[in-house]
């Protein structure tokens, strides 16, 4: 009987070996633009993504369809005090346009279960914050119902996200751009000067396409820029693009495809996630890429730690808004600083533009007036706008590359325009002349300052012929013969800086070349932001550095 029992059960084993199997073969799919693939669930459904574009992260992928409405970020509730939220009252009403630390990227990029997600700015969009019944504090992160393996599907990466005045003013900015990204509503004009805008980098998995990234979608793939909800219905969604002259407000696209703006509080505006796909990773399990038929997998043999987004950084220096990293250091005695308010100031310097050695090139120093701690990023991009536009005119166009331009951020403890404290106690006197005060307050040597104070300690720390400065500017040099050699000794510095330059933070129309190599004098001060600021700080750069006496008139004679 065991026997006749042994053999049933090996004839059985037979049979099942020879039935055909069904094995789910994975294989590594060559993802083309236009390409679908199903990935992730969210409120229960699963997530149907399309290859946008390829650019060099690699394959961009877009959720066909707008997965939710929601809010992009909560007006100021529980964080008025740090991260973007403090950086304009506006924020109060109608929340921050800064991507970096929005509630939006906040939630993208989370794990967190219901109620769990940390809001990077600190201020969750609950009730009250974010406009109808829109709140989605309690909600879990995006990533909460994806697995570990689909999740390191999701490519990390760092990309350009541009930010807007409140941020750029900050000094939160990251290479050489230096415009607000213009307004169009065309989709295709809508990243005209992209290139140029203010921007930072950021780092996340999950986001909002921005401009450009939505550009390209409308050149590849036309129409499919806009979106749909579950219901089939055209449905406006959010772009991560501000709208950079604007304390809050942000772009999107709308039902008809025309990019338009919103203030980020508001909850009717849909979320149309996206990220790129890490193609060297990701595995299919079945599919073959097309919209019925989607490819199925995710990254199973990718390595990574549990995902968390990282928090934006706290300033290094709370009270300046640029790096003090490169700096030079002064000290000043009375006949330069009266009240002492100055005396040991701290001046950063920042590079404006370099193309050669300064031992090569002329070199242009800048300084502020009347700009605070805190507004020294406006003092940069204030410097790197008037140049520019300088440099547009002749002969300076020409020999545009022959400069080498630095800005030393000469802070001072009120604005120009409230009449307080300001570095240089510039004055406009009754000729509508600014000049830098003299007797009136009490520094009666502070013309010199340029020359005397300034550009020695630049050309030793900060120019490339690093001339060690051996005179001191609170004392007056002698010869050997006991007489006064009060101007001589300066001379070298105008050999090394070819101009001194002083931008005033302020709207009024004015401006002055002071010239005067025997005593010293050699600078000129112009406005950043009257209604002809450029022409006046050309014009006065003519006066200052080529010694033309050109003036111009308007109005009417007989």
């Amino acid at each position: 009987m065991t026997k006749k029992i042994t053999a049933i059960l090996l004839a059985l084993c037979m049979a099942i070996s020879i039935l055909p199997m069904s094995v789910q073969a994975s294989s590594k799919p060559d993802i083309k633009v236009g390409d679908y693939v199903k990935m992730g669930t969210y409120n229960n459904a699963s997530i149907l993504w399309r290859c946008v574009s390829i650019d060099d992260n690699g394959p961009l992928m877009l959720a066909d369809r707008i997965i939710d409405t929601l809010a992009y970020d909560a007006k100021t509730n529980d964080n008025s005090n740090s991260k973007s939220h403090s950086r304009s009252y506006k924020r109060d009403d109608y929340g921050s346009n800064y991507w970096k630390d929005s509630n939006m990227r906040s939630w993208l990029n989370s794990t967190a279960a219901a109620g769990k997600v940390d809001w990077l700015c600190g201020n969750p969009p609950k009730d009250g914050y974010v406009s109808g019944t829109g709140a989605y504090n309690d909600k879990a992160g995006f990533l909460n119902a994806f697995s570990k393996s689909e999740i390191a599907a999701m490519k990390t990466v760092t990309q350009r996200s541009l930010v807007s005045h409140p941020e750029y003013n900050k000094g939160i900015v990251n290479g050489d751009a230096n415009s607000d990204l213009y307004y169009y509503t065309d989709i295709a004009y809508a990243a005209i000067n992209y290139d140029s805008a203010y921007f930072e980098t950021t780092t996340e998995k999950v986001f909002l396409l921005d401009v450009k990234q939505a550009n390209a979608v409308w050149k590849n793939l036309k129409g499919y820029y806009i979106a749909y909800n579950s219901n089939g219905m055209a449905w406006p969604y959010w772009l991560r693009t501000p709208v950079t002259d604007c304390n809050h407000d942000m772009r999107y696209i709308s039902s008809s495809g025309e990019v338009g703006r919103y203030a980020p509080w508001y909850s009717d505006l849909g979320v149309r996630p996206a990220f790129y796909l890490d193609s060297e990773y990701f595995v299919s399990t079945s599919g073959s890429g097309s919209q019925s038929n989607p490819y199925i997998g995710s990254a199973p043999n990718k390595q990574e730690a549990d995902y968390t987004i990282s928090e934006p950084a706290e300033e290094a220096n709370p009270d300046w808004n640029v790096s003090t990293e490169q700096s030079i250091q002064l000290t000043l005695g009375p006949w330069y600083s009266g009240d002492g308010k100055y005396s040991n100031p701290t001046i950063p310097v920042y590079t404006i533009q370099k193309t050669r050695s300064d031992t090569e090139n002329m070199v242009v120093v800048v300084c502020g007036e009347g700009y605070t701690k805190s507004q020294q990023g406006k003092f940069i991009n204030d410097v790197k706008r008037l140049w520019q536009e300088a440099m547009k005119y002749e002969p300076y166009r020409s020999y545009a590359d022959r400069f080498n331009v630095y800005a030393l951020c000469t802070a001072s403890e009120s604005t120009f325009d409230n009449g307080g404290s300001t570095f240089f106690d510039v004055i406009v006197d009754k000729y509508n002349s600014p000049v830098i005060s003299n007797n009136l307050h009490g520094s009666q040597w502070k013309n010199h300052i340029f020359e005397r104070c300034i550009g020695p300690e630049f050309i030793e720390k900060i120019h490339d012929a690093h001339i060690k400065k051996t005179t001191d500017p609170n004392t007056i040099p002698m010869k050997p013969n006991g007489e006064s050699n009060e101007y001589e000794p300066y001379y070298y510095v105008h050999d090394y800086i070819a101009q001194f330059a002083m931008v005033v933070n302020t709207t009024n129309d004015f401006g002055g070349a002071y010239n005067n190599r025997e005593y010293g004098f050699h600078y000129f001060i112009s406005p950043s932001d009257s209604y002809r600021a450029p022409k006046t700080f050309a014009h006065e750069l003519g006066h200052s550095l080529l010694g033309l006496g050109d003036e111009y008139s308007t109005g009417v004679f007989a």
